[in-house]
């Protein structure tokens, strides 16, 4: 009842003093305050005290990027409690928004923070995955069996990615839900793998293929009057082993290139590699002349004035004896029954007389043909070695 001015303040239960009233710092409690004035008078009141809601996340909803290394994924985030509007940021991109929603984002561990309108904060951890990269493991090549063919394929093995995934092949233009192309040509392509997220990769792919069969030079020996003419012929590329045919007359396939004891006529020769590649020609024999010595042999040539193998049978060694009209670079073959291809060097023929000695002692028993091969000499004749 006095009117004596007020000299303290005293709150409860901290028991603090303030001369003005002013009490901070306290926590949510029920508190009694006490006035005290001059002469010893006092008053008390009850004060309450409340702190605001914590500020508390819901659970974030996280949209990972779509492709690996991507950066179209998205955040939100929402929390509830505190004191007014909250606005949200978020580590390590450094943006603030107010309703929490953070787009652009690639794969990493984020935190976001809420704070209210009094400056109270709270933080959440969260993680953004990705999905795992689209790899090419593996590329199986089947390359096309003959030249210029269009049997060739291509296998790809795919890891990664989202869902199914689909190839596609540029320059061709197709498409396929499996893993390979086929019926492909030699070339270089461009192999694309799409998973159902429309995230891709690609690879480039040489496709090869054998080299062509290609002639080499003929050797054709018309014959004389009996049946005694020879073609043979010489084929690179394709793929392993060939095989020789001659129409008519070698109808089963051989692996010898040479064909003797040939009337004259026109003539067809296949050769076959071994993946069944092929390619012919047709080739024409036309008489020359032969005459006959007692054991040398003597033959005779548009260009050859005698050629003489002897001794004949021979038990090692033989010579070879040409007198040429003209000057020539030649091929000196030997070839036996079978029509095998056992020894075969290039020779030098000068005008006049040549002398060549060839060895046979490292060859079974048997008939060999001995042919000397050029543009313009072309002749063959047999040997016994004994």
């Amino acid at each position: 009842t006095s009117s004596s001015p007020i000299l303290n303040y005293t709150i409860a239960p901290n028991l603090t003093q303030s001369s003005i009233g002013n009490f901070t710092g306290g926590a949510s409690n029920i508190y009694t305050i006490t006035a005290t004035n001059t002469i010893g008078c006092t008053k008390t009141t009850i004060a309450t005290l409340t702190n605001p809601s914590v500020i508390a996340f819901t659970p974030a909803v996280v949209m990972s990027p779509s492709c690996n290394a991507g950066t179209n994924g998205s955040i939100v985030a929402a929390a509830n409690g505190g004191t007014g509007v909250i606005t949200y940021s978020i580590l390590p991109v450094n943006l603030q928004t107010i309703p929490g929603i953070f787009v652009n984002l690639k794969a990493a561990i984020y935190q976001i923070k809420a704070t209210d309108a009094k400056g109270c904060t709270k933080l959440t951890v969260v993680p953004m995955s990705q999905p795992t990269a689209i790899k090419i493991t593996q590329v199986i090549k089947t390359r096309p069996k003959c030249f210029g063919g269009n049997d060739g394929s291509i296998e790809v093995i795919s890891s990664g990615g989202v869902g199914l995934r689909n190839l596609s092949i540029l320059p061709i233009n197709a498409a396929t839900n499996t893993t390979s192309f086929g019926n492909i040509a030699a070339g270089n392509y461009t192999i694309t793998v799409t998973d159902q997220n429309s995230c891709t990769t690609t690879n480039m792919v040489a496709l090869a293929q054998p080299n062509p069969l290609v002639w080499g030079q003929d050797v054709v020996v018309a014959p004389t009057n009996i049946n005694n003419g020879l073609i043979g012929v010489s084929v690179s590329g394709g793929t392993g082993s060939k095989l020789y045919s001659l129409l008519p007359g070698y109808v089963t396939p051989t692996s010898s290139s040479v064909f003797y004891n040939l009337s004259n006529g026109v003539y067809t020769v296949l050769v076959t590699d071994a993946n069944a590649c092929s390619i012919s020609k047709t080739i024409a024999l036309a008489s020359s002349l032969i005459s006959h010595g007692h054991n040398n042999i003597t033959v005779h040539d548009e260009n050859i004035v005698r050629l003489n193998i002897y001794p004949n049978p021979t038990t090692n060694t033989c010579n070879v004896h040409l007198v040429s009209d003209t000057k020539t670079n030649a091929m000196l073959m030997i070839t036996d029954h079978n029509g095998k291809l056992v020894q075969k060097f290039e020779i030098l023929v000068t005008q006049g007389d040549n002398s060549y000695l060839v060895d046979l002692s490292r060859y079974a028993q048997g008939m060999y043909n001995i042919s000397i091969v050029s543009t313009e000499i072309k002749i063959t004749q047999t040997i016994q070695k004994n």
